[in-house]
């Protein structure tokens, strides 16, 4: 199996979600090597919420395609 290095990116974050939740989530499909959260200035017609995140993580070809 090829692992690679993704960014993925998470829409609609509660406020509250924490860096530390989003690797927790992530951990069981690959190594996280980060994980950012960002908050837009504004919401708009394709958002729910201000808040949304991008994670580094090395995955498996196979993980990779259960997303």
């Amino acid at each position: 199996m090829k692992v690679e290095r993704k960014r993925i990116f998470i829409s609609d974050l509660p406020e509250t979600i924490a860096e530390d939740d989003i690797k927790s989530a992530f951990q069981n499909y690959g190594t996280v090597l980060s994980a950012e959260i960002k908050t837009r200035r504004e919401i708009g017609p394709k958002n729910n919420s201000l808040h949304f995140a991008y994670v580094s993580i090395e995955i498996d070809d196979k993980t990779l395609q259960q997303f």
